[in-house]
């Protein structure tokens, strides 16, 4: 069967996509309702997190619209994502983390830290910024990423469980919004045509991807 699954902020809710019947639903509140990062899915896993401490595995039923409960994510754990969608490939969570603001890779199988870097985030800092953020978008079916910083950097990156390899970097946007205090630009690139789309509150510029 069809299912469509809901992050809500009251839980995750799978239901029937002709008369909205609740197939299943697994409690999980964010803070201040704030159900805004897209869940990600990875064969029969799905991912769902949010700010402070909070996130969850959920396994879903291969044959029927089913799920359950894997692990919760803690203080110490997981990745609690919100300004930017984590990334869900080869059994790895990778996201920006709204406490430590560094990028994080998690083990799907517990919820355990592999790594973290801010080179993702703000190249400079050493201990953490709020609500640090960068947005992943994996080109095909590589470990090659374009990352974009929340300081205005494009980022070519390799990404796996061993660790971030930055590849190549190029500002292109100067951060025009502020957050907690410092500069950011907080604005998904859009991709077409071998190229990327950046803006800030200012300008719009096209980078040629092809070379």
């Amino acid at each position: 069967k069809q299912q469509l699954i809901v992050f809500h902020p009251k839980g995750v809710q799978s239901l029937a996509p002709a008369d909205g019947k609740s197939y299943w639903e697994i409690p999980f509140e964010p803070s201040y309702e704030m159900s805004v990062a897209i869940p990600v899915v990875s064969d029969n896993l799905l991912y769902a997190s949010a700010i402070h401490t909070e996130a969850v595995m959920i396994q879903l039923g291969s044959d029927s619209p089913t799920a359950k409960e894997v692990w919760r994510g803690e203080a110490k754990n997981a990745v609690h994502c919100n300004n930017a969608p984590p990334v869900f490939v080869d059994g790895v969570v990778y996201g920006t983390d709204c406490l430590q603001g560094s990028l994080i890779a998690v083990d799907a199988s517990n919820g355990d830290r592999l790594w973290e870097t801010f080179q993702a985030t703000k190249p400079d800092e050493k201990r953490f910024i709020k609500h640090g953020t960068a947005f992943m978008t994996r080109l095909g079916d590589s470990d090659r990423y374009l990352v974009m910083s929340e300081n205005g950097d494009l980022i070519i990156a390799r990404l796996s469980a061993k660790g971030f390899e930055e590849k190549g970097r190029m500002h292109v946007v100067d951060p025009t919004n502020e957050s907690f205090g410092r500069p950011v630009v907080w604005s998904h690139p859009a991709y077409a045509g071998k190229t990327a789309f950046i803006r800030n509150d200012k300008q719009i510029v096209a980078v040629d991807l092809s070379r």
